[in-house]
């Protein structure tokens, strides 16, 4: 049969869990695998707070607040991507941070994610920001008499 495998859902970060096999077919089931390595999930931080942006030409600065849990270990930097472009910025304390040049024409909406020593934590979304589009030019040219 070769190499099989499953995936567990439902643990919680920061334990740690032991998984045995069992076999069946029609005649039965075999008795357990002797149990595997232990595995520890690993516990990202939670989610940042309050987490806005504020637009200023063609630059959006974002703002948030520090989550209310660290998963454990001390927070190590938190990053900032911006939906559609996919442009980021990254900062070490909740301080905020910008990103620059986005294209205009454009509503983005910003998500920012803490990360610590063991894993990226869960990630907050920040309200929709639109870049204008410059108007567009004028359809007469002005006469001066």
């Amino acid at each position: 049969f070769g190499d099989l495998q499953c995936t567990m859902s439902g643990l919680s970060n920061g334990n740690s869990y032991t998984f045995t096999a069992v076999a069946f077919n029609d005649a039965g089931q075999s008795a357990p695998s002797d149990p595997s390595p232990v595995a520890t999930i690993l516990a990202g931080p939670g989610k940042p707070l309050n987490v806005r942006a504020t637009r200023n030409d063609r630059s959006v600065k974002i703002l948030w607040g520090a989550p209310k849990s660290t998963g454990g270990t001390p927070i190590r930097g938190y990053t900032v991507t911006a939906s559609p472009s996919g442009k980021s910025c990254k900062a070490t304390k909740p301080t905020g941070c910008t990103i620059t040049y986005l294209p205009v024409g454009a509503t983005y909406v910003f998500t920012v994610q803490a990360k610590n020593a063991k894993a990226a934590g869960l990630s907050t979304s920040s309200n929709p920001i639109t870049i204008p589009a410059p108007p567009p030019p004028p359809k007469e040219v002005p006469t001066f008499s």
